[in-house]
């Protein structure tokens, strides 16, 4: 288990969140977060240093600056988890830093103001716009990333909402990105999108940092048709709910549904499927329950007729497969007695002998060339 963190003369103890999956070489930091660290040292950090922190994956800025004055932001529930975690077993003394969502409203002054770059771009430019309203005059903005993931064309994005922006030298692959001048009068509100599903007669509202913002993805395109529910009065999770245009679909077609939960990690993402449920379901928003969870954890046992699932197999940057285990494991504890877990996904990823694994069944609902629908039954 690789899971100490040396940076100067500091040693932390940082896990991967959740700390229980079974990759445990992905680290918990990387490149980026020593870069950062170090350049706030060099520029001179004191107690009293206000910071704010974005997109900190795990928690090892949030530790490393532990002595300071540190707000945390991120849209990510997973993220929020592991910096609690992280923090938590290295300063159990400590109050944990305010956690903030990215659609929350900040309202204080910061020194310094640290990203570590985020995967999805449209997010970044949704976080710099955010900042054209905010006081930076005595603020300095860095970011951090892969060098092979700030090419020049994306530093000319940053120029739309910063005067000047300049870089590092490439430090172990990565390289900081300094940002001066926020540039004024940018409304981040235009980062709210949509797009209209004509075949399923739906209008889709996206926040900045929800996967497939400008089109319905494939995957979900090949679910759709295959969604619906045997049997009256029934409970419906949408896992992983992006969007929410499965649920939407279900509250929209089905009235035999009683009820559909709605649950993703990304605050976004959750907020975006109560604007959908609201835009397309207008009569039926009391039988929709919103929730930004880490898969299922917190949500009870055997309350489930169905579960519907797009896993993701990307945490952040890495391919990882510990994120589909936990939402078929979650899924098979939160349905009831014959409850059934639905999942889709592309042929090659090989769902079918996870869910066999997990469940001692499987079935083959439908398939293309490209995506497989699949289905599993807890049988007690």
């Amino acid at each position: 288990m690789n899971n100490q963190f040396t940076m100067n003369d500091r040693v932390l103890t940082l896990d991967r969140y959740p700390p229980q999956q079974k990759n445990r070489s992905l680290l918990a930091w990387d490149a980026a977060d020593e870069l950062l660290y170090e350049e706030v040292v060099q520029r001179g950090l004191k107690p009293d240093t206000r910071l704010l922190l974005i997109n900190d994956t795990f928690g090892a800025l949030t530790c490393l600056f532990a002595e300071q004055k540190t707000m945390v932001m991120t849209d990510s529930k997973v993220s929020q988890l592991g910096i609690e975690h992280n923090f938590g077993q290295n300063f159990p003394e400590k109050t944990l830093p305010p956690l903030l969502s990215a659609l929350d409203e900040v309202k204080a002054h910061f020194d310094y103001i640290l990203i570590k770059l985020p995967k999805q771009i449209r997010y970044l430019e949704y976080l710099l716009a955010m900042m054209s309203g905010w006081d930076l005059s005595k603020t300095q903005v860095i970011l951090s990333g892969k060098a092979k993931d700030i090419p020049v064309k994306l530093l000319k994005r940053m120029e739309l909402y910063f005067t000047d922006v300049s870089t590092s030298l490439a430090v172990k692959k990565s390289r900081l990105v300094f940002l001066e001048t926020a540039k004024k009068g940018i409304d981040h509100g235009t980062f709210q999108t949509y797009f209209e599903v004509p075949e399923y007669q739906m209008k889709l509202h996206h926040h900045a940092n929800v996967f497939s913002n400008e089109k319905l993805d494939l995957g979900a395109r090949a679910f759709l048709p295959h969604i619906f529910p045997v049997g009256d009065a029934l409970r419906v999770i949408d896992l992983g709910c992006g969007n929410g245009v499965l649920g939407v679909h279900l509250l929209k077609s089905c009235p035999q549904v009683a009820q559909v939960t709605f649950v993703d990690e990304s605050h976004m993402a959750v907020e975006s499927a109560r604007l959908n449920v609201q835009e397309n379901c207008i009569t039926r928003e009391e039988d929709a329950n919103f929730v930004v969870d880490d898969c299922l954890s917190s949500l009870s046992s055997g309350q489930a007729d169905l579960v519907l699932c797009n896993p993701p197999f990307h945490q952040q940057n890495a391919v990882t497969d510990h994120i589909a285990w936990q939402m078929f494991q979650d899924a098979k504890r939160v349905l009831r007695s014959r409850g059934e877990l639905r999942v889709v996904g592309n042929r090659h990823l090989g769902y079918h002998v996870k869910l066999k694994r997990i469940f001692g069944n499987v079935t083959t609902v439908a398939s293309n060339h490209k995506f497989v629908i699949l289905s599993a039954t807890k049988r007690s």
